[in-house]
C-alpha cells in the first residue's frame, strides 16, 4: 500500500510465540526445544523477508484486553538467546526489549534485564535496544543502565539504551485516560452527555461516594497515585516543562485536600473547560519527571550510548500521545527551554534522524548526502509549535485515539516528492515498506 511516509517492520514476540505454541504461548508456558526450532525458522525467514528486527516486552504491566500479561513477558534465557540467534542467522542484528521493572512493579528487573541482554549479546552477536527511563519509584537507576551498558559494550556487547526526550505521560480526562471509570458512582452516569455527565458528578452526595469508593480502583489509579506530583492540568495550552507548584499534589496541598480529590474535581474543570471543542487534558508523567524538570532526561539525550526514541504513538493511542516527541524536541529543547540548558539544533536533528536510522541499519537516510534518499523536513524553526491534543473518532467501530499536531512543518519530503505542505497532504504517497538493513 502507497503511504504518506516509509515504514518498517519488526518481529512481535507475542504473536509468533501465540502462532508456534497455540494456548500453551499466551499461558506463558516454557517453550519446549519443538517450539524453540518452529520459533527460531520464522524468525529466521522474517528478517530475511525484511524485518528490521525482533520485539520483545518483559513488563507486566503490558497486558492484553484480559489483562492477562502478553504473550512472551517470562520467556526464560534459553528462549530470548534462541530469537536472538535466530535474527542473527538471517542476516539481522537487532533485538528491541522493554525490561521489566520499566514502570517500577520491579525494583531491580531493569537492572537484570541490562545483565541479561548484555550475555546474550556476547553469547550471539546480536545488538539489543532497550527502553530506560528514569522511574520515579527509583529515579537514578537509570544511570546505573547506562554504566553497565557501557562496561558491556566495553566487553564485546552491543548495547544501545534507548531513551525518552519528554516525561512519559497518559492523557487524562472523562473522554481519554479516565482512573475514575471503573467506580460505580461514575458508571451510572457515564453514558451521559459531557455537560450533563459533569453535572451530575458534582452532586456533592455523589462527588463524595465516587470518592470513597476505592476498592474499585483500576490499575490506572495505581499510577496516578504514584505520579500526583507529576501530573499537571492543560487548561491555559501545551505543558512542556512544568513547575512542580503545579501539580495536583502542590495544588492540594495548598487547599488542604486530599489529593484525589483534587483529581477529580480537575477532571470535572477541564470537561467544562472543553466546551468550546477543544478537549483540555490532564498531562500524568509517570517517568522522566522525578525531580520537577527535564535534567535527567537531558543527561540521557548528550549520553554517547543512547538513542531517543519511545514516540509512543499508536500502542495506547485512546490514553498517550508522544508521537509528537520530534516537535517537542525542537520547540523546547532547541528553542524555548529556560529551566536548564537547551540542545543544539544540529544535536537535536541527529538524534531525530541520523541516530535512529544506524540503530537500524537504514544507511541509505538519516544524512543529507549524496547517494542517500531524500527524505527531508523543512521546518520553520520560529513557527514550530504543538497543539493541545485532541480527540478522534476515527478507529474501526467508532473508537478514539488522541492526536496531537505540530505546526512549522512547511514541506515534508519523501523520497524526492512534497507529501505534505504546511501541514496539508499533497496526495502524494512515494512510502513504502523498508525492508531489511541497507547500505547508501
Amino acid at each position: 500500500m502507497p503511504r504518506t511516509i516509509e515504514v518498517g517492520t519488526q518481529i512481535p514476540h507475542g504473536a509468533l510465540r501465540v502462532y508456534a505454541m497455540g494456548k500453551r504461548g499466551a499461558a506463558q508456558e516454557r517453550a519446549t526445544a519443538d517450539d524453540l526450532a518452529t520459533m527460531s525458522k520464522l524468525v529466521r525467514e522474517g528478517i530475511r523477508a525484511g524485518a528490521l528486527a525482533f520485539s520483545t516486552n518483559r513488563l507486566p504491566l503490558h497486558t492484553s484486553i484480559h489483562g492477562e500479561p502478553v504473550p512472551g513477558t517470562f520467556a526464560d534465557r534459553e528462549e530470548l538467546q534462541a530469537m536472538a540467534q535466530a535474527v542473527i542467522d538471517g542476516g539481522g542484528e537487532l533485538v528491541q526489549t522493554v525490561p521489566a521493572g520499566s514502570m517500577g512493579e520491579d525494583r531491580d528487573g531493569p537492572v537484570r534485564d541490562v545483565e541479561l541482554y548484555r550475555e546474550i549479546s556476547l553469547a550471539t552477536g546480536a545488538a539489543f535496544t532497550f527502553s530506560t527511563v528514569q522511574v520515579h519509584a527509583n529515579p537514578g537507576q537509570w544511570r546505573e543502565m547506562l554504566m553497565r551498558s557501557r562496561a558491556a559494550n566495553a566487553a564485546g556487547a552491543r548495547l544501545v539504551p534507548q531513551v525518552l526526550a519528554r516525561p512519559a505521560g497518559l492523557l487524562a480526562s472523562f473522554e481519554t485516560f479516565n482512573p475514575f471509570a471503573n467506580r460505580p458512582a461514575y458508571q451510572e452516569v457515564a453514558a451521559l452527555p459531557m455537560a450533563e455527565r459533569v453535572k451530575r458528578l458534582r452532586e456533592p452526595e455523589r462527588r463524595a461516594r465516587l470518592l470513597s469508593e476505592g476498592q474499585y480502583d483500576n490499575a490506572g489509579m495505581g499510577i496516578m497515585r504514584h505520579s500526583l506530583r507529576s501530573a499537571f492540568a492543560m487548561d491555559r495550552g501545551v505543558v512542556f516543562e512544568p513547575d512542580p507548584s503545579e501539580s495536583i499534589a502542590a495544588r492540594a496541598e495548598r487547599a488542604g485536600v486530599d489529593p484525589i480529590a483534587m483529581l477529580f474535581d480537575t477532571l470535572c474543570d477541564l470537561a467544562e473547560a472543553s466546551a468550546d471543542g477543544k478537549t483540555r487534558m490532564l498531562h500524568v508523567y509517570f517517568s522522566g519527571y522525578a525531580h520537577g524538570d527535564l535534567g535527567d532526561i537531558g543527561e540521557m539525550l548528550a549520553s554517547d550510548l543512547t538513542v531517543a526514541g519511545l514516540a509512543d504513538g499508536g500502542a495506547h493511542c485512546s490514553m498517550i500521545c508522544d508521537a509528537s516527541m520530534p516537535t517537542f524536541m525542537l520547540a523546547h529543547w532547541v528553542r524555548d527551554r529556560t529551566r536548564g540548558p537547551k540542545l543544539p539544533l544540529e544535536e537535536a536533528v541527529r538524534l531525530l534522524s541520523k541516530g535512529p536510522a544506524d540503530l537500524y541499519g537504514l544507511g541509505d537516510r538519516g544524512t543529507v548526502a549524496v547517494g542517500k534518499r531524500a527524505d527531508l523536513n523543512l521546518i520553520d524553526l520560529d513557527r514550530i509549535e504543538l497543539e493541545l491534543p485532541e480527540i478522534t473518532p476515527d478507529l474501526p467501530t467508532g473508537a478514539c485515539r488522541v492526536l496531537q499536531r505540530g505546526k512549522g512543518y512547511a514541506a515534508t519530503i519523501v523520497a524526492g516528492e512534497i507529501t505534505f505542505r504546511d501541514g496539508v497532504a499533497t496526495g502524494a504517497r512515494p512510502g513504502r515498506l523498508v525492508r531489511g538493513r541497507r547500505t547508501a
